[in-house]
């Protein structure tokens, strides 16, 4: 008998929400993200080549590409709410002390 090989668990990002995912769920996400970019590109070249295209359908096929594929990837990934007591934070957009307090210094 064969023995299981363990279930590798990758750490995400200090980002709320987030938590560990497994090695085959990053390969997916990552097979998505890729599918999703040969996607984009398509529609992006054919917009180039094909005359009289209109840009707001090319836009809206984009956006709906990236949605869809959004929100695959957040299926996968499942994304928790944050919980417990929420303050507004710093009040200073982009500034050292920001990225400190939300990757979890809160100073």
């Amino acid at each position: 008998m064969r023995a299981r090989k363990p279930k590798i668990m990758h750490q995400p990002p200090p980002i709320a929400g987030f938590t560990p995912v497994s090695q085959a769920n990053v390969f997916h996400v990552n097979k998505n993200k890729h599918l999703e970019e040969l996607v984009l590109r398509q529609i992006e070249d054919m917009a180039k080549i094909v005359e009289g295209v209109d840009p707001r359908w090319v836009a809206i096929a984009k956006t709906h590409i990236q949605q869809g594929f959004g929100a695959l990837n957040r299926a996968i990934l499942q994304p928790q709410r944050i919980s417990g007591e929420l303050d507004y934070g710093p009040t200073e957009k982009g500034s050292a002390e920001d990225l400190d307090y939300y990757v979890g210094g809160k100073t």
